[in-house]
């Protein structure tokens, strides 16, 4: 990590997670609110492996969902799941989760805008990072990356100027082929499902 503080140059800039803003779970005073309200609610087991999106969601009253789902959504908020074998699942919330619930199993960073997202969500993905998560990581049963930890060491290469421009035109188009591709590979699957089952009725 310390090879790291001497990344900064002007390409690149080396954020100190206790610098980020993070998302924080809603007060007694909003729960109590909000709780006989109908809420999507994400948690971990919710996300999809390959792509870091939104694969599925539970949907009830505030009061009947876990006592994990206390995390408020907004958009660009980027989700960081904390059991380790998992963080590699970042997940940036679009507008159509606006306002809904996610697992307080995440670590949860606040931005300003859909670029900054999608920027964070790429260098969260990356071994640089990944790495420090796995030494960071404490618990036997359940090892995790635990918020305490991640605020207090770890280090995040930033790009700014020429190579933010690149990196953001590159990231964009790798997640829509990325996406694309998953789309077409589910749906080919899909159709060969259905033949098979029409060769069994025939």
């Amino acid at each position: 990590m310390s090879q790291l503080r001497k990344l900064d140059s002007h390409n690149l800039e080396v954020i100190e997670a206790k610098d980020l803003i993070f998302n924080k779970p809603i007060q007694k005073e909003e729960f109590d609110k909000e709780k006989t309200r109908i809420f999507k609610y994400l948690d971990i087991g919710n996300t999809d492996k390959d792509l870091g999106e939104i694969a599925g969601f539970e949907e009830e009253v505030l009061l009947n969902l876990p006592m994990r789902a206390r995390q408020k959504a907004e958009t660009n908020d980027v989700l960081i799941p904390r059991p380790i074998g998992s963080t590699a699942t970042i997940v940036k919330i679009d507008k159509e989760f606006e306002g809904q619930f996610y697992s307080t199993g995440f670590i949860a960073l606040k931005n300003k805008s859909e670029e900054e997202a999608l920027l964070f969500k790429a260098v969260l993905m990356s071994d640089i990072i990944q790495k420090q998560f796995f030494y960071l990581q404490s618990g036997s049963l359940q090892p995790e990356i635990t918020p305490t930890n991640f605020k207090e060491y770890v280090l995040i290469p930033y790009p700014k100027g020429d190579l933010r421009i690149k990196m953001l035109k590159e990231t964009k188009e790798l997640f829509n082929e990325a996406k694309q591709n998953l789309d077409n590979f589910r749906y080919n699957k899909q159709k060969a499902k259905e033949m098979l089952i029409e060769e069994l009725l025939k």
